[in-house]
């Protein structure tokens, strides 16, 4: 009987059968955190560029304080002021600059402008402004025109520091100032000494000026196509003319092989 106890108390205490389950726990735990280790790292990444953005989009710090603005010349800064209003104070990063591009345009004298943001703070305007190439007189009223014939403003000597030749234009005669310019340039570039500098183009017709200029008393007909020609003939016939003459109406160059003039009708005196 006494032999048979240890078998007995081993029944008894059946506890000593059962699995420890203690490192099972611990390895299910490492495994988990190896699983949620990626995930986090990912919210994390992805968290923190929002929250970035977030400030960004909402913090005064980044409220537009100075404008900058470059190339005004006729634009005026009160107008450039009164198109900017309400600018300042708003979100840089929120703001368009489609939207400050649209408010400048509208300037008669404002051809392009560059816009750029620069933070935190400042949005910097770059306006390039129309040229006038000459002043377009058309019925009696003086307009500032580009070189490809773009009327930009009504004519204020105030808003240039140089000399401009006038052309002179029947009405509907808007794409012939494009000639006339190039046959100024031409002119120029023939420098004819005894002519001076061009003080003023008529339109004739599509092909014809008269050209006025400031060394000459007379105007002179001509056409761009036999300019370079007729000038020369006149420079040759020019001195004899005066000699012969005490003064010249007009001078027709329009021709290739003559030149056509017509003396000025003397003053009639008191005795008839």
């Amino acid at each position: 009987m006494t032999e048979l106890r240890p078998m007995r108390d081993e029944i008894e205490r059946p506890e000593l059968y059962r699995r420890r389950r203690g490192p099972v726990s611990h390895r299910r735990k490492r495994r988990l955190a190896v699983l949620l280790r990626p995930l986090m790292t990912a919210l994390a990444v992805v968290a923190t560029p929002a929250g970035a953005a977030y400030w960004a989009a909402t913090t005064p710090y980044l409220e537009i304080a100075e404008i900058e603005i470059s190339g005004t010349e006729r634009v005026s800064e009160a107008w450039v002021n009164e198109a900017l209003s309400g600018l300042e104070g708003e979100h840089l990063l929120r703001t368009g600059l489609d939207d400050v591009r649209r408010r400048l345009v509208s300037h008669e004298w404002i051809r392009e402008i560059a816009l750029r943001k620069e933070l935190p703070d400042q949005i910097h305007v770059a306006v390039e402004e129309r040229d006038p190439a000459a002043v377009l007189r058309i019925r009696g009223e003086l307009w500032f025109v580009e070189r490809d014939a773009t009327v930009i403003a009504r004519y204020d000597p105030r808003l240039v520091d140089r000399e401009l030749l006038i052309v002179d234009a029947p009405v509907g005669a808007r794409y012939e100032v494009v000639p006339a310019l190039e046959l100024a340039a031409e002119w120029r570039r023939l420098n004819p000494p005894w002519s001076g500098p061009i003080v003023e183009i008529e339109i004739v017709s599509d092909e014809d000026f008269r050209v006025h200029t400031a060394g000459l008393d007379f105007p002179i007909l001509v056409s761009p196509g036999a300019l370079e020609a007729g000038l020369a003939r006149l420079s040759w016939l020019l001195p004899e003319l005066e000699r012969r003459y005490e003064a010249i109406a007009s001078v027709d160059l329009r021709f290739s092989r003559q030149l056509v003039f017509q003396p000025a009708a003397r003053p009639q005196t008191e005795e008839g």
